[in-house]
């Protein structure tokens, strides 16, 4: 009775490690949410005799970006505390378990970290033209945000002929922990000035605002920066310019160089015809360039005329 009672706890063993495989018998939720507590715990349990809990590691997209440790409870749960949680944690969380005797497994969750809007950058440009100067910012925000204001010199842009701020989903750039940057979905903010309407010099704000709070993006347009700006343009415009003339005037040159020895040659040309070398009785007929050509059918053969 004993043999077949082990037999069949090591056939049920069997299988159980046999369906751990592909990780189903670790519990681990699909998704982990922080709104905007101050940490998460990310809990990993397994309940195979003899399974020894690894690391976790911490993945943004299959990049990988940090190796971490939990707690351990009775080699059955593996829980991993992530305090301050930011942006900086969002990706993709992976925890491991050695089975005896078979490959370990592992399961994932992807931790989705909802919070205020994140500036990964700002841009200011101009057309070459100086019709308009643009003002570029791009963030990311989790959830979607609700209101996005300009304003300059602490009062509010409204969009019209002056403005216009269009907004775009767009890839933007974010930074993970130990500096690592991704590639993430986001928002791109623009801000067009019509220069013809308005001085665009000062201090412009974006605010973007979410479910979770509120954040500001501060742009200082000086008007050194726009006089520098405008200096560098006007230096490139002048460059270019000169560099138009100057090419044009080489070119006249070269041509009058080419015609002039080409005149000359053709004179050199007609004086050997004249010689009494070559002894060729022939017409001419005036061409359209200048200088002269023979007519083919009134040509005596050079060769032959001097073999006589």
């Amino acid at each position: 009775m004993n043999t077949m009672v082990t037999f069949f706890v090591l056939i049920s063993l069997g299988k159980e490690i046999q369906t751990c495989q592909e990780g189903d018998c670790i519990k681990l939720e699909r998704y982990t949410y922080s709104n905007s507590e101050p940490s998460v715990d990310i809990e990993c349990s397994i309940h195979v005799p003899g399974a020894r809990p690894r690391s976790w590691i911490h993945s943004f997209k299959s990049k990988f970006i940090r190796k971490l440790w939990g707690r351990v409870f009775n080699n059955t749960r593996h829980v991993l505390s992530i305090p301050f949680c930011s942006t900086m944690d969002i990706g993709q969380y992976t925890c491991f378990w050695d089975m005896p005797g078979n490959p370990s497994i592992n399961k994932t969750t992807t931790l989705i970290v909802n919070g205020p809007a994140i500036v990964s950058s700002h841009l200011v440009y101009t057309r070459t033209t100086w019709a308009e100067m643009n003002l570029k910012v791009m963030f990311y925000s989790h959830p979607i945000p609700t209101q996005l204001k300009w304003y300059v010199n602490d009062k509010e842009i409204k969009p019209g002929p002056k403005y216009s701020q269009p907004i775009y989903f767009e890839t933007v750039s974010l930074r993970l922990h130990d500096n690592i940057h991704v590639n993430i979905s986001g928002y791109t903010a623009y801000l067009t000035i019509h220069k013809d309407t308005y001085e665009p010099a000062g201090v412009y704000r974006c605010v973007i605002e979410n479910k979770f709070g509120t954040t500001k993006e501060i742009i200082n347009v000086k008007e050194e920066m726009m006089l520098q700006k405008t200096t560098k343009e006007s230096v490139a415009i002048i460059g270019a310019v000169l560099g138009a003339a100057l090419s044009s005037i080489l070119f006249v040159a070269l041509l009058c160089c080419v015609i002039f020895v080409k005149k000359i040659w053709r004179k050199n040309k007609a004086k050997k015809t004249d010689s009494p070398e070559l002894k060729v009785d022939g017409l001419y007929q005036d061409s359209s360039s200048d200088g002269y050509m023979y007519i083919d059918a009134c040509l005596t053969d050079i060769s032959r005329t001097n073999s006589e």
